[in-house]
């Protein structure tokens, strides 16, 4: 099939040396075609100087081929002398010679410099004037012009030639400095998209992968068939944030997506855009911030009425209490008893209220958490509520912290007991207790295998008076959190139901 373009970008590529070789060929076969099929032409003594002029041709740009020679003055010499020399034996066909001197001159002016194009030009013009001594012979007025104008062609096809020369090589330099500025544009373009903090693809209509960037393999762990299930179900459903479970890290991420498209010319089809940002953290970070917010305005309002319930309890119980020496029905004496304990169920309750509206100083002891640790797991064995064939895994390390020993023992036993009760029923319950240091980090895990909890259970088990607990108070997880808030520590829940809870803590290393 013809393939016009690669025709094209094959003459482009030729050198002036190349041109030349080209313009000979052409000259050689032209010459057999047009001249050669005359009859009067077919003399022996002719055939015997156009072809040994033609092997002249061929074995020496054969060696300037092999050589790889560039073009030089003595070269164009001797293809002029060759074409001159068929001249003056043939002088009938001096007028198409001429022509592909001319042709030949003005590739040789192209490359080589005004000196050299001037001696070629002086060269023609005085091996011109001896052929027509020696062989052509123009005579009278009309052949001296046709002489002289032939000249004026070897001096004007010269002077452009060498303009041609100049406007070509400022029009290369002017090229090769839009080039330099393409490639450096293009070479920072690249380093940014690979660089970005942003993961960028691009997809095409087909879903094929055309595109990742580094962000997406090295930091965000992603393989080509996670990206196309993202594409694909970010496109249906038009979402801006998407959550996706992560094989390569073996966890739930969330990830801020956005699409675009454009018409690819040189594909001749649609290219779809998708870039990727890790916002997990981000959402970790707000909703502990809204948390907190949430507690906060709790805990003041907890504060205010449990100062103004105190009171009156007080009275209560003293008044009770007076009543109670004054009673001798056993039945009163009873009644007046459980007020007494519930009175005192609700200081203990206030109480509670109290140590969580109170504001918490930042540590600076120095403990370690495997001791503290080490007391949690001796009091989940020794708890009556732990099921007698619960699994304990631990891998607890040395890890030295600034923290309040006695608040975060609390903080961690509070955790541990709730991961205990939710596999009561469970036959085979297992809880796995890891304490690691990574780099800067130090890390507490605390995982179970128990029912595990709904979104909705997830979002508020660190709110005060919420709990799932029959008699629960719904403070325990809310002061584990405000302990675990002032020890600057970060909170991330994973829960499916059936499967289990893991909580873990990152604390800043001592």
């Amino acid at each position: 099939m013809f393939n016009s373009t690669k025709i094209e970008q094959y003459f482009t590529s030729l050198s002036a040396r190349d041109w030349r070789a080209v313009v000979l060929f052409f000259y050689s076969v032209l010459f057999q075609l047009a001249i050669l099929s005359q009859t009067p032409f077919i003399q022996v003594g002719f055939l015997i100087h156009f072809y040994g002029a033609v092997l002249l041709f061929f074995a020496h740009h054969l060696l300037l081929y092999f050589t790889n020679s560039k073009n030089h003055v003595l070269s164009f010499m001797f293809d002029f002398a060759i074409l001159f020399y068929l001249m003056a034996q043939h002088s009938v066909l001096s007028s198409f010679n001429l022509i592909v001197l001319l042709i030949l001159l003005f590739i040789a002016g192209s490359e080589l410099s005004k000196t050299s194009s001037l001696v070629l030009t002086m060269f023609s013009s005085v091996c011109l004037s001896l052929v027509n001594l020696l062989s052509i012979r123009w005579e009278g007025i009309q052949n001296l012009f046709t002489l002289v104008l032939f000249n004026f062609s070897f001096v004007t096809v010269s002077i452009i030639s060498q303009q041609f020369r100049v406007q070509l090589k400022d029009l290369h330099s002017e090229l090769t400095t839009v080039t330099k500025k393409l490639r450096s544009r293009e070479e920072f373009s690249e380093i940014l998209i690979q660089q970005m903090p942003t993961g960028l693809t691009a997809f095409n209509q087909s879903h094929d992968l055309l595109f990742a960037n580094k962000n997406l393999t090295d930091r965000l762990n992603l393989s080509v068939n996670d990206l196309r299930t993202i594409f694909t179900q970010t496109q249906a459903r038009g979402q801006a944030e998407f959550a996706y479970y992560n094989p390569q890290l073996q966890e739930k991420k969330i990830y801020e997506v956005n699409q675009a498209s454009y018409e690819d010319v040189y594909l001749n089809e649609t290219v779809n855009l998708m870039m990727l940002k890790d916002v997990t953290e981000v959402k970790h970070l707000q909703d502990q911030m809204r948390q907190r917010e949430k507690l906060a305005a709790i805990g003041q309002l907890a504060a205010g009425i449990a100062h103004e319930i105190r009171n009156p309890l007080a009275g209560i119980s003293g008044s009770i209490q007076l009543l109670s020496t004054d009673a001798k029905n056993p039945d009163d004496q009873k009644l007046m008893k459980i007020i007494l304990k519930e009175i005192d169920r609700l200081n203990n309750l206030i109480t509670e209220f109290l140590d969580y509206s109170k504001p918490e100083s930042r540590p600076d002891q120095k403990i370690d958490l495997a001791l503290v640790m080490n007391d949690v797991i001796q009091n989940i064995k020794a708890s009556p509520h732990t099921p007698k064939n619960l699994s304990l895994e631990i891998q607890v390390n040395s890890a030295m912290i600034l923290g309040y020993a006695d608040k975060l023992k609390q903080a961690f036993l509070n955790i541990s007991m709730n991961a205990v009760q939710a596999m009561l029923n469970n036959e085979n319950p297992k809880l796995v207790i890891k304490l690691e240091t990574f780099g800067d980090e130090v890390v507490l895990s605390i995982k179970d295998n128990g029912s595990g909890m709904p979104e909705e259970v997830k979002k508020r088990i660190f709110e005060p008076f919420f709990t799932t607990k029959p008699k629960g108070t719904g403070l325990g997880l809310a002061i584990t959190h405000k302990v675990l808030e002032s020890h600057q520590a970060q909170m991330q829940i994973h829960s499916e139901m059936g499967v289990g809870t893991e909580f873990i803590l990152k604390f800043k290393k001592a």
